[in-house]
């Protein structure tokens, strides 16, 4: 698979994602969340970096940090190398624990930077694992409302508002579809089961002849919704067996 070069923010803040490999588990126990926010407390210390948000879910983490210079690869590697031998020593496994390379994307406006905080600590609600940011443990937003650390830098997003108050109005709401739709996300392989699974359910469909029977809107509807997702036209005619020429012309 071909490297790209990543591209250095203005700003010096990046919004970093990893995740497990072939979407398995980083954080099986409390303990494994435990010794990866100690990586960073580490790291922080060592390579002279802030955390302005964070939030680890059971098989990815969001990391917003600031950075004195160039990027945050030197940082990341330590931390994901670090890990990974913690990890695969107590599983008794071996190879790699993340997917790729860690993803970053650079932040550097106010609006954006609001807008990547609020989607960092509304991810445990938008995966229905809480009710609201407040309940979940293992993320930066405790801290705003005061609890001590030694990883978060609150200092930095609260100048940024007239007061507390106005802070957790903000952190306690959830992103508009157009915010969300602005966050710069890796993208993820989906892989054709999971692609067959999904159109099956949108379309009641399970063999390419049914497909070929669905009414003009129907087919449009559901393979709008797949190409939404970033479905590749390739892989949904691979799946269904509607032609690429068909796929494409639908918006």
């Amino acid at each position: 698979m071909p490297r790209f070069s990543r591209k250095a923010g203005v700003s010096g803040v990046y919004h970093v994602v990893v995740r497990g490999i072939n979407k398995e588990m980083l954080f099986v126990d409390d303990d494994d969340d435990l010794y990866f926010l100690h990586l960073i407390s580490k790291y922080k210390n060592e390579c002279d970096f802030k955390v302005l948000a964070f939030c680890l879910m059971s098989n990815h983490a969001h990391l917003l940090i600031r950075i004195r210079d160039g990027l945050p690869g030197d940082i990341m590697q330590k931390i994901l190398l670090s890990y990974s031998h913690y990890f695969n020593l107590k599983y008794e496994r071996s190879g790699h624990l993340f997917q790729n390379r860690y993803f970053s994307a650079p932040v550097d406006n106010e609006a954006y930077l609001i807008n990547v905080l609020k989607y960092i600590v509304y991810n445990p609600v938008e995966a229905k694992i809480v009710a609201k940011p407040m309940d979940y443990r293992w993320s930066s937003i405790s801290e705003f409302y005061g609890m001590e650390s030694s990883i978060t830098d609150t200092e930095e997003i609260i100048s940024l508002f007239p007061d507390k108050a106005s802070l957790y109005t903000l952190l306690e709401q959830e992103l508009s579809s157009d915010e969300e739709q602005a966050i710069i996300l890796p993208k993820t392989v989906v892989t054709d089961k999971e692609v067959y699974e999904m159109a099956k359910k949108m379309s009641g469909c399970s063999t390419a002849r049914e497909y070929r029977e669905l009414s003009k809107e129907d087919r449009a509807k559901f393979v709008s919704a797949l190409r939404a997702k970033g479905i590749p036209v390739r892989q949904i005619s691979r799946v269904t067996g509607i032609s690429k020429s068909v796929i494409g012309a639908i918006r």
